[in-house]
């Protein structure tokens, strides 16, 4: 068995023992998140580059194995509990969260996913593949450009920066 089936069936197993979701993770890793290797790009795009001040911002966020190995991903929980949304705006200052963002119960993909070599797979929530940035807390207030990373909590992969522009 290759070394990354070994750490995903290692984190599967913490998750079975470990239980559900819980508060949000420390730096230091989160039992449900899947150990992601170097050779998995993320990606994280906008369902539309510009926006009116109030409008749903929202954010898909995919993944591709860039190995030339297949990767086993475990069922896992919804992508608000596996994935910490960073947002900045023109100015560098993160945006802060809201305290009270719930947590998902259950995993939102209930079977185990061979990723291929070359293969994409998008991360999807009960509302499809586009994830309102509200549902991690964010609330947009004034008008500006703001810049978007997807960091997967464990591992600490990041993606690339979507910027979004917000008029008034």
């Amino acid at each position: 068995m290759n070394s990354n089936l070994v750490q995903i069936a290692t984190a599967l197993t913490a998750l079975i023992v470990l239980g559900g979701p819980g508060p949000l993770p420390a730096a230091s890793g989160y039992a449900n998140s899947w150990d992601v290797p170097a050779s998995v790009r993320v990606t994280l795009a906008t369902d539309k580059s510009q926006y009116s001040l109030g409008d749903k911002i929202q954010v898909r966020i995919s993944y591709q194995n860039m190995s030339t190995q297949s990767l086993v991903i475990p069922p896992r929980i919804s992508p608000v509990n596996d994935v910490l949304l960073k947002i900045e705006g023109s100015d560098g200052v993160a945006l802060p969260q809201a305290a009270d963002v719930p947590q998902r119960a259950g995993p939102i993909s209930g079977h185990t996913i061979l990723l291929d070599p070359g293969v994409t797979i998008v991360e999807k929530s009960s509302g499809g593949e586009f994830i309102p940035i509200s549902d991690w807390g964010y609330r947009i207030t004034k008008a500006g450009t703001y810049h978007i990373t997807a960091v997967l909590l464990g591992p600490g992969t990041s993606s690339n920066v979507a910027t979004v522009i917000v008029t008034p």
